[in-house]
């Protein structure tokens, strides 16, 4: 926009009027940018800033609460199982063992330790640890 002397006068008078830098833009028929650059280098008064500024205490005590929930955050939560796991059920009597020893690996792994009791005929655990091994389908009616 070419900024002659009639349209910088209408300038100072929309901007002494109180309007916004578009309304302004608009009845010039430029954009906001101009508006508010040529106002500038006129030296027109400037307009109060829209922006708040929060109060010290206000900023401390947003920075509080900020801390508040970073210390929150980094505490480890415990959730515990609605519902604990089902423990298993025995496998009932007469139960056949044979002379092999139950493979269930008993503490630390590295070290190789086995149950050691008789183990199920044709399974590799004694029956408790066949019954924590394996899961059982529930039998729909």
């Amino acid at each position: 926009m070419i900024w002659d002397s009639t349209a910088k006068q209408k300038l100072r008078q929309l901007w002494d009027a109180k309007l916004t830098a578009n309304m302004i833009a608009e009845q010039l028929g430029c954009t906001r940018n101009a508006v508010v650059g040529m106002a500038h280098r006129m030296k027109l008064d400037k307009r109060p800033n829209p922006i708040k500024r929060m109060s010290e205490a206000e900023r401390e005590a947003r920075k509080r609460e900020a801390r508040a929930r970073k210390v929150a955050a980094m505490k480890p939560k415990v959730v515990l199982p609605q519902n604990p796991p089902p423990t298993p059920k025995p496998i009932p009597a007469p139960v056949q063992l044979s002379s092999h020893p139950c493979q269930w690996l008993d503490g630390d792994p590295h070290l190789r330790q086995f149950c050691g009791e008789p183990c199920l005929v044709g399974r590799s655990y004694c029956p408790e640890h066949y019954a924590r091994a394996t899961i059982r389908k529930p039998v729909i009616f």
